[in-house]
């Protein structure tokens, strides 16, 4: 019987409330925040496909007997409790303050009631539904319905349709719900499988290499630094053990502060062969073991890692393995690079993989892409982890800028439970979409916007950083097929020397960079309206022509020049890349540290916002200032924005790469976290996007827009009499900071010569019931002498266990056909994704040079 996917997305709305304290200035705090910080979720009940599609050919009805399969996210119960909560939870002078709460708790007093899931339950079963599973945190219930049943059940049949992609489904007429279920629902995703903008991955391959089964590689474990590559690129390579020592946080990991007892965790999918229609193995543990022993301190324990499937759409997706056949989807490339990354910054914490299967990105509608990352989180916060519990999630991927109502409720959930959300900002560094090719367009990707007052993701932009010391090799040569020589280099790092914008233009081919600018779904949060930022998220609005609204990135991390490894077999290999894909799982693991030394940070934002604002304009010079010196991104730019000259927030970078030790101080002080620069500032409100239309589910109505524009005017003019000062100044609270463009931004190819503290009650989670089948691996060693301080003491790392469904997996890995090629090295353009010769020579394949 066929099958058609369906998956539906209800939630209800957050309404905002009161807490205790009102508005109030710096110099009176107590409850400067509370009130500001509240913020509602999203409110009404929309769908993805509110009626039939207009401008396509309609065909046949859907066959009544086709199985639609249905996924159903519920309400929260007492929204009103809940905004309150994350509006102390976020107010550094409430005695609530990071009084986070654990899965368990959350679940009894915000999930969907038994009441409501057995309600929802009753509805659709009444109509035909069967197959029904709710999931273990009742937020969302997935069942299978036929096709000849959703007329009843949505007041709509499905048809077929022929749009330009080809055939999809999509309702004959408009749809709806009963008003009894209407009420508890928000959205519903699904209606349509038609072909939309695909899943982008934020990661690029400068260079690959592989050595063939046999060969040796440079001994590990010797004290080294980053490694030169060769005239005349030059460039400085680094592993993943080199950015606490770039970053300022490799003394507070050697003093202990490992993550120990501490969980971190990435959202992510599988590999997958497209030809051959396989789901692949997310990693291979082989060569991410020998990527952690040859780059940590000889002796050290490795960090655990722990694999969690996520089943969505009837798919349960394979235990980490090695493999044989190509991944067409980057899954495992992507998750190489993330676990190496938190590993690398977080070495004594927990890391936990949860992942989809890749073949829900092959032939599915966007609709599929939102709802297996919402099941992929919601299982991510529904889990028990012990200890003391989750810190932080990565997100290393981008959808269309479009509102998901369950993600949204999601994001609430891990803000009240203390887990910061990061999400990596984007590659094309906001280059038009007929320049690059790529799917999402030259604006900000979900779900990086998805950020409102008291919850949401922090956006990560990438920087590409320069650090000091002597490097261990100066002439690597990346095509000699032989690994970059690897060792624990960050004994040998001095710190850091400058940064700069992510951004390589360097061919009419493509651009990699780092990206952000202006949503057009989210509203400003009102920590970025109040905030010395927001000047120049106006000034960003302006260049795109938008109203000003959400803008990212919140902040940024290395962007460039990194090696994993991804591939054991049948001789190691891996890539060169580049990328906001490495800086988000690169703060998610700093994060853990802050962490451990102030207690869960939760959501981020706010206090990060406040932070940027108090050093920028009120103590400059104050050596407390996480974003001084070499970590302020005052050069580069992208296609459309430049670095702030000021080391202010910036469309490029937001705030900048912090300064890991002194942010984790800066955390524990109110002074710096409850700052309000401008508490007069007014929060933008999404609008239009260039060239005229919106992004999906935006709606403000044509008065608002009027209003909204007076105010953009009549604020762009004011700010433009205050001419941006050139260097960290001081500046009374109040001070709109910074200067729009003086003319309205050309779109096209830039012009020439352009340049490139408080300590909280955390009770311990109670054991998961019925959890999904993990797998962990990780292997001790021994711990001799000779390695920093801190490395291997007592309590580092989480005991190694062993490897269950890491041996010999079964069919189709075994023996499969069309095996990847290893017999030498192998390297790919950066532009055309093809394999190429490593010569300064042109790409023989689209004429690229290197």
């Amino acid at each position: 019987m066929p099958v058609v996917a369906f998956a539906v997305l209800l939630l209800a709305p957050v309404v905002a409330g009161s807490a205790p304290g009102g508005a109030g200035s710096p110099a009176t705090p107590e409850g400067v925040l509370t009130s500001h910080l509240i913020s509602p979720l999203p409110m009404g009940l929309t769908f993805d496909a509110p009626g039939a599609p207009v401008g396509v050919a309609r065909l046949a009805l859907v066959p009544a007997q086709t199985d639609v399969n249905l996924e159903v996210g519920l309400a929260l119960q007492d929204p009103q409790g809940l905004a309150t909560l994350l509006g102390s939870l976020g107010d550094p002078y409430s005695p609530s303050y990071h009084h986070f709460l654990t899965s368990q708790e959350f679940a009894t007093r915000y999930a969907p009631s038994t009441t409501e899931m057995s309600s929802v339950e009753g509805y659709f079963l009444s109509h035909g539904a069967t197959s029904l599973a709710p999931s273990p945190d009742r937020m969302s219930l997935s069942l299978v319905l036929p096709a000849g049943d959703v007329s009843s059940t949505f007041g709509s049949s499905l048809a077929y349709y022929h749009g330009a992609n080809g055939r999809f489904y999509a309702p004959t007429g408009p749809v709806s719900l009963p008003g009894p279920i209407a009420r508890d629902l928000v959205q519903v995703d699904g209606l349509t499988n038609e072909q939309s903008r695909g899943l982008q991955t934020f990661l690029s391959d400068l260079g690959s290499f592989s050595l063939p089964a046999g060969s040796t590689s440079a001994s590990p474990h010797g004290i080294s630094q980053f490694d030169t590559t060769t005239p005349p690129q030059s460039l400085q390579l680094f592993w993943g053990t080199d950015f606490p020592a770039a970053f300022d946080a490799q003394g507070m990991i050697n003093s202990g502060t490992t993550g120990s007892g501490w969980s971190v965790a990435t959202i992510l999918w599988s590999g997958h062969n497209d030809s051959n229609g396989v789901n692949l193995p997310p990693w291979d543990p082989s060569a991410v073991d020998q990527y952690l022993t040859q780059t940590f301190p000889a002796g050290a324990t490795l960090p655990t890692i722990t694999a969690e499937p996520v089943t969505y759409g009837g798919s349960t997706p394979p235990l980490p393995g090695t493999y044989s056949l190509g991944d067409d989807e980057g899954g495992i490339t992507e998750t190489s690079l993330d676990l190496e990354m938190e590993a690398s910054t977080a070495p004594g914490a927990h890391i936990y993989c949860w992942y989809f299967s890749g073949s829900i990105l092959t032939g599915s509608s966007q609709s599929s892409f939102y709802g297996a990352f919402d099941q992929a989180l919601s299982d991510a916060l529904s889990y028990s982890y012990g200890g003391n519990g989750l810190a932080a999630i990565s997100n290393s991927y981008g959808l269309d800028d479009s509102n998901d109502s369950l993600w949204n409720n999601l994001e609430a959930q891990a803000a009240a439970q203390g887990t910061t959300l990061f999400a990596s900002s984007g590659d094309a560094g906001n280059a038009p979409t007929a320049y690059t090719g790529r799917p999402q367009g030259q604006w900000p990707t979900w779900p990086a916007t998805a950020s409102f007052n008291t919850y949401g993701a922090v956006a990560v932009g990438g920087t590409e950083i320069t650090v000091n010391g002597a490097p261990y090799s100066t002439n690597y040569n990346p095509s000699s097929g032989v690994l970059p020589p690897m060792a624990y280099d960050a004994s040998s790092i001095t710190g850091l020397q400058s940064q700069v914008v992510w951004y390589d233009n360097s061919t009419t081919l493509g651009t990699d960079g780092t990206e952000g600018g202006i949503s057009g779904i989210y509203n400003e949060p009102v920590f970025q309206a109040h905030s010395a930022a927001q000047s120049a998220i106006i000034a960003a609005a302006s260049k795109e022509g938008v109203l000003y609204a959400r803008g990212i990135p919140d902040l940024s991390s290395v962007g460039d020049n990194t090696v994993i490894y991804d591939d054991s077999t049948p001789g190691l290999s891996g890539n060169i890349v580049a990328g906001t894909s490495i800086a988000s799982p690169v703060m998610a693991g700093f994060m853990v540290l802050m962490d451990q030394m102030d207690g869960k940070q939760g959501y981020f934002n706010p206090a990060l916002y406040s932070i940027g604002s108090y050093f920028l304009t009120v103590a400059p010079t104050s050596g407390a200032d996480p974003f001084h010196g070499a970590f302020a991104v005052t050069a580069g730019r992208n296609w459309v924005y430049n670095a702030s000259a000021s080391g202010g927030w910036s469309a490029c970078d937001g705030w900048g790469t912090p300064d890991i030790a002194l942010m984790a101080q800066d955390l524990g002080n109110p002074i710096y976290t409850g700052f309000v620069y401008d508490p007069n500032g007014v929060p933008g409100q999404a609008g239009p996007l260039p060239g005229g239309g919106t992004r999906p589910n935006s709606s403000v109505d044509l008065n608002t827009l009027v209003v909204l524009v007076a105010i953009v005017l009549v604020v762009v003019i004011v700010a433009a009499v205050l001419l941006r000062p050139k260097h960290r100044t001081a500046a009374a609270p109040g001070t709109m900071y910074g200067t729009p463009p003086a003319s309205p931004y050309v779109y096209g190819y830039p012009a020439a010569g352009t340049p490139t503290g408080p300590t909280y009650a955390y009770a311990a989670p109670p054991p998961a019931t019925a959890p999904p089948p993990v797998a962990t691996y990780g292997t001790p060693y021994a711990q001799p002498s000779g390695y920093p301080p801190g490395y291997g003491a007592p309590g580092y790392g989480i005991a190694a266990h062993a490897a269950p469904g890491y041996g010999a997996h079964p069919s189709p890995y075994v023996a499969a056909p069309q095996a990847r090629p290893m017999a030498g090295p192998v390297y790919y353009c950066r532009y055309c994704r093809n394999p190429r010769p490593y010569t300064n020579s042109a790409c023989p394949n689209c004429g690229a040079p290197l």
